[in-house]
């Protein structure tokens, strides 16, 4: 696999590459519960290559190389109108994260993340915790010049 310089690739690009990412691991992981003999197997070999995925494209998928419309593109959600920085993460991601990375909590908290410790309750996709990106209303409100 090339190495990706993520300082001149676009919004775009990253999305096409993260979306084809997903879609071969999501195939490549799931074919042995589609297509094997024994639930046991099945998880074993869900569990090897979940690890083999996650430590290939930890680098990829790193906090450094997301901004908002990345990180909504592969699965983040807004936490709500009233904090519309925080974006909670998808629960697959939380094998991308390093255990001590700071996260910001539904409570506003910043806490440092642990696969033993951290809630990891998930509605809708998402984990009780993200990244804070730039407001959007914020920019579009800068680009206005304030109107509105």
């Amino acid at each position: 696999m090339s190495t990706i310089d993520y300082t001149n690739i676009s919004d775009e690009e990253y999305i096409e590459i993260s979306s084809r990412v997903l879609a071969s691991w999501a195939s490549k992981t799931l074919e042995p519960v589609i297509y094997g003999s024994g639930a046991s197997r099945a998880l074993k070999d869900l569990k090897k290559k979940a690890a083999g995925f996650f430590a290939a494209m930890r680098d990829h998928f790193s906090r450094e190389h997301l901004n908002r419309k990345r990180a909504l593109a592969i699965g983040f959600k807004p936490w709500s109108e009233d904090a519309p920085k925080l974006l909670l993460i998808p629960l697959w991601y939380c094998g991308m994260l390093k255990d001590g990375q700071e996260v910001v909590t539904i409570g506003g908290s910043i806490e440092k993340y642990s696969r033993e410790t951290t809630d990891h309750d998930m509605r809708f996709g998402v984990v009780p915790f993200g990244f804070e990106f730039e407001d959007p209303r914020k920019d579009a409100q800068a680009q206005d010049g304030g109107r509105g």
